[in-house]
């Protein structure tokens, strides 16, 4: 009898740890932010998870027409299934001229109650091209299933040479 309940245990914790949550997607939400540019900071993600590596893009917007896009990177670990995201290179932005841009840094946990599947967690972060600090935050993120920026036009940078 215990030589069962021990096997019935560890398929179970083997199960249970080979189980890797699909995070790859949309996800939108919320960021504490003070002093921030927006009265209040929407965020975007998208996401694509490959093995424990993600990558993708991230909005911060007031509405379509108030953004920055930013490049992110990170890493997911699926037993404790959180995920850190780091935003890298600005790909392009629609924002007044007194805003200033704060390169951030994510770390995330995922949860799911019902059908609400969920990312939230703090960040911290530091103003583009310099070492200044922006004051840390929360986030809160819900999966959705498209885009609010799907149909944005964007004009795409070419940095080759011209002919």
């Amino acid at each position: 009898m215990n030589k069962r309940l021990a096997i019935l245990l560890l398929l179970c914790a083997i199960l249970g740890n080979g189980y890797a949550q699909n995070i790859s997607g949309f996800w939108k939400g919320t960021l504490t932010m003070t002093g921030g540019c927006f009265p209040i900071n929407y965020i975007e993600l998208q996401l694509t998870i490959s093995g424990t590596i993600d990558t993708g893009d991230s909005y911060q917007y007031m509405d379509v027409h108030n953004y920055i896009k930013k490049r992110c990177t990170g890493t997911y670990d699926p037993n404790t299934k959180t995920i850190i995201v780091q935003e890298e290179m600005v790909l392009s932005y629609k924002i007044p001229q007194h805003c200033v841009i704060c390169i951030k840094r994510y770390e995330l946990t995922y949860s799911k109650n019902g059908n609400t599947e969920t990312l939230d967690g703090g960040w911290t972060g530091h103003i583009i091209d310099t070492p200044t600090e922006c004051l840390p935050g929360t986030i809160v993120l819900n999966r959705i299933q498209e885009s609010a920026f799907k149909s944005i036009p964007e004009v795409k940078v070419d940095t080759g040479t011209l002919r």
